[in-house]
């Protein structure tokens, strides 16, 4: 199970944390930090389900990174969670052409890392967002 989220890939070097690259997606903190309790910095850990351009379409040339893991680190302010993608899981991304603003991005949040404790991330449900 897990939480589904899909949005653009956006850009943001100024909230940039250390071990991630600038590049983010964004989610209601609602669903994520605030229902979970999570720190800023936490490690969150999902999978790639798919990647989508501008118009929607798939992205036919990245089918071998769906399924991939993929790691972010949570920044939060003002209602919102800024999931930032990890320097480790980018060029999984960067590789493809994949890059701010231009492609969508699905995944599936799976676990959260909080000072070495792992936490689910909705373990019963699928919950779209």
């Amino acid at each position: 199970m897990g939480l589904i989220v899909e949005n653009f890939i956006m850009s943001a070097p100024y909230f940039q944390p250390e071990n991630a690259v600038s590049a983010y997606l964004l989610v209601p903190s609602k669903y994520l930090s605030e229902a979970y309790e999570l720190a800023e910095g936490s490690i969150i850990a999902g999978e790639i389900l798919g990647i989508t351009d501008l118009l929607g379409r798939d992205v036919e040339e990245t089918e071998e990174v769906i399924g991939a893991n993929i790691l972010f680190v949570l920044v939060t302010a003002i209602s919102n969670d800024y999931l930032f993608i990890s320097k480790d899981s980018w060029p999984l991304l960067r590789d493809y052409g994949i890059v701010a603003e231009d492609y969508r991005l699905r995944v599936k949040i799976t676990s959260a890392k909080v000072n070495e404790e792992e936490i689910e991330i909705y373990p019963k449900v699928e919950k779209v967002i």
